[in-house]
């Protein structure tokens, strides 16, 4: 369903979706500027959005380092105890490249590694790519 939907929001932004179809989740920025993703219907924020049920639907920006600083204390003030699904994306400045990483789990500090088999790192680019736990 993530396909048709994505063609559907593409050549009829204004027409609903056909209701005997079920339609792939779309994310939602909320209005919120981003440096990553152009518009609603960016290919990048596509290709994440499909790489997951959890990342359809309505995005809130926990931390940016535009506004909030380049802090690690500040990104994991922004991130601890947040209980949704969670997408951190980073654009390496060098070369430009996008990679990041997903998880589904609460945020918590912990010795102990943790997640469950939907959370993945991946890379935008320069070339797409996903790796998931084993």
């Amino acid at each position: 369903s993530c396909l048709p939907t994505f063609l559907h929001h593409i050549f009829f932004p204004d027409v609903p979706h056909p209701p005997s179809r079920t339609p792939f989740n779309y994310p939602d920025l909320k209005g919120a500027h981003s440096a990553f993703f152009s518009s609603r219907n960016s290919p990048r924020l596509f290709t994440l959005a499909s790489m997951s049920p959890s990342l359809g639907g309505e995005w809130h920006r926990l931390y940016t380092s535009d506004s909030d600083g380049l802090s690690f204390n500040r990104l994991q003030n922004a991130l601890l105890g947040y209980s949704g699904p969670t997408l951190i994306v980073i654009q390496e400045s060098a070369t430009s490249g996008i990679f990041g990483a997903f998880t589904s789990s609460q945020w918590k500090e912990s010795k102990d590694f943790y997640g469950n088999s939907d959370c993945f790192i991946f890379q935008l680019t320069p070339s797409a790519a996903i790796c998931r736990p084993r």
